[in-house]
């Protein structure tokens, strides 16, 4: 699957390989990330600027979850929805943190010199991110427990490896890559083993 300059892939779900990664700008443009339905679709939360919010589909009525005294870029539920993974620039690098779905008892779960970005929450309590090089140039994968325990790298290519996606098992997980030489989509294990290439 070539990726090129496409902002989104999408791939049925019924399909073998079937992810969602985005490619480029997170957000709408309106500066705020697009919606993700919560709750059997009786709420949504997005990104506004430094907070997450959500929204009751009924009422409308509005909530903050996360409010962030820099900007929030990302975030990603816990499979239960109990918890929110969302990444910060509040302590002037970009790290990965958690919170409950109702806002209490944020964790600091990444605490490099490097930037950690993109969580991704898998079905078996597994965080996928990115690692930044110090010199800017490439992205790694990494995973983690859901409390930020067993850091571990799963490329180390000197190429970008970004956008991780897990497979709704938690058995594969997706990426965008460059080792090719252009932006293409990957998978391998939660182990990091059998890197191959999506055609």
């Amino acid at each position: 699957a070539v990726l090129g300059g496409a902002s989104r892939v999408d791939l049925d779900a019924s399909a073998p390989h079937a992810y969602a990664i985005g490619i480029g700008a997170h957000t709408s443009g309106t500066g705020a990330l697009l919606a993700r339905w919560i709750e059997n679709g009786q709420a949504y939360v997005r990104v506004e600027q430094a907070q997450i919010a959500r929204y009751d589909t009924a009422t409308g009525a509005r909530s903050v979850l996360v409010s962030a005294p820099h900007t929030i870029a990302d975030y990603a539920w816990s499979a239960d929805g109990s918890r929110i993974a969302f990444e910060t620039n509040r302590n002037g690098n970009i790290d990965v943190y958690s919170v409950a779905s109702d806002g209490s008892g944020e964790l600091r779960l990444t605490d490099s010199p490097q930037d950690e970005r993109d969580p991704a929450w898998s079905s078996t309590d597994k965080i996928a991110f990115t690692i930044e090089s110090a010199d800017r140039e490439t992205r790694q994968i990494w995973v983690m427990n859901g409390d930020g325990s067993g850091q571990t790298m799963l490329t180390n290519t000197g190429t970008n490896n970004d956008h991780p996606a897990w497979s709704p098992t938690g058995s594969l997980i997706a990426f965008a890559s460059t080792r090719s030489g252009q932006w293409r989509l990957w998978e391998m294990a939660p182990d990091g083993s059998g890197q191959t290439e999506v055609p």
